[in-house]
């Protein structure tokens, strides 16, 4: 794996692992309970991330078909991608966009969800692994806040998990008291 993809490759891993820790021993009834009508569950949250991570490799693969024909990443994507990894911090709400609306699966078990997140995430560091240097800038991702290389696709998909951390967190305080 390039090494410029390499670190954000290994932040997004250990992002997961730690979601992935602080969930491990919420009760499955806890973790499909929405707390209110409407909102998600942390279920919906987690199918939510990994969605966003299968569409958007899905994407670069599609993308990287032809990669001589991409542009190349220039200074504007760098300021965008900063943007949008300020922005991500920020206690704001925005909308899923229709399309990952569209193919978020209903909720899964917690171990159905793990599986599923592993397989992704499997399939993204094969994509990584075989990904060619040469082309390491061009933009292959699409984003509502622009397109992006490679390695500011991981950036995204990192700052994105981090922007739902706090709606988890949130989620895991709001089961019922007799439900704890």
């Amino acid at each position: 794996m390039n090494p410029r993809i390499e670190i954000p490759w290994q932040q997004l891993e250990q992002s997961r692992a730690r979601l992935t820790d602080l969930l491990k021993d919420v009760p499955e009834t806890h973790f499909t309970y929405a707390p209110v009508p409407g909102k998600w569950s942390l279920a919906q949250v987690l199918a939510h991330l990994i969605t966003v991570e299968q569409l958007s490799l899905n994407y670069m693969k599609k993308k990287s078909q032809n990669l001589p024909q991409c542009k190349t990443a220039g200074f504007l994507s760098d300021i965008w991608v900063q943007l949008f990894f300020i922005l991500q911090q920020l206690p704001l709400k925005f909308t899923a966009p229709g399309v990952v609306v569209q193919h978020t699966p209903p909720a899964r078990s917690f171990s159905e969800t793990q599986a599923w997140w592993q397989q992704v995430r499997n399939d993204m560091q094969a994509f990584l692994l075989s990904f060619p240097d040469e082309h390491i800038k061009k933009l292959i991702y699409k984003h509502p806040a622009g397109r992006f290389n490679v390695y500011q696709a991981l950036v995204v998909l990192r700052a994105h998990l981090h922007h739902h951390l706090p709606q988890i967190k949130h989620l895991l305080k709001s089961f019922p008291v007799d439900a704890r």
